[in-house]
């Protein structure tokens, strides 16, 4: 349950960013292009909390790597990135679809033993997921949409993405309180005294 809780806040974060927008209201069309575990940071009151911005981009801001240039961790990067083209939402929403296949089903789809750059990119533009049937078959169907390489068919919205995944914690009583998340992170990690 702490996996999904993980996930939904990650999600939480990003729908914030992705609809920030400026002062007058002007949509900043932001990007964070760097979704992956090592950007993903507990406070010692439990809250999950999504960083390192450094590689964001924006539709309407002049930050963020020049165009057609892929930033990020490899293999947690969007088909789109890998072949350098403009990047949306959903190129974020694919890499918390990574992150949740190594929560759910235990390992990373697309990281192989000995496997080149090339051959991980070719790996993440076609992928051939196949789930194991200890997967429940909401979570597999969340995983699949989520790591779909066909963008109409992909999650658009954090929102879209964290709606099953909430629901399913929900019907499952897998939502934890605040007290059970920093015992979590107290036991799991050791960060709280």
């Amino acid at each position: 349950n702490m996996a999904l809780n993980v996930l939904i806040e990650v999600l939480r974060a990003l729908a914030y960013f992705h609809t920030a927008s400026t002062r007058s209201g002007s949509p900043l069309g932001l990007i964070h292009s760097d979704v992956n575990p090592s950007n993903v940071y507990f406070s010692g009151q439990g809250d999950v909390k999504l960083g390192d911005y450094g590689v964001a981009s924006s539709s309407h801001a002049n930050i963020g790597p020049g165009e057609g240039v892929a930033a990020g961790k490899l293999s947690y990067l969007s088909p789109e990135q890998t072949r350098g083209e403009t990047l949306t939402p959903a190129s974020d929403l694919w890499a918390v679809g990574v992150m949740m296949h190594e929560l759910v089903v235990g390992y990373h789809p697309f990281q192989k033993a000995g496997a080149s750059e090339q051959e991980i990119m070719a790996m993440i533009r076609s992928p051939k997921l196949q789930l194991p049937e200890y997967v429940d078959k909401p979570l597999a169907s969340i995983i699949t949409k989520a790591l779909t390489p066909d963008l109409r068919n992909r999650y658009r919205s954090a929102g879209e993405f964290a709606g099953p995944l909430f629901a399913y914690a929900l019907d499952r009583n897998l939502v934890p309180s605040k007290p059970q998340v920093q015992g979590w992170i107290e036991s799991a990690l050791g960060l709280i005294a």
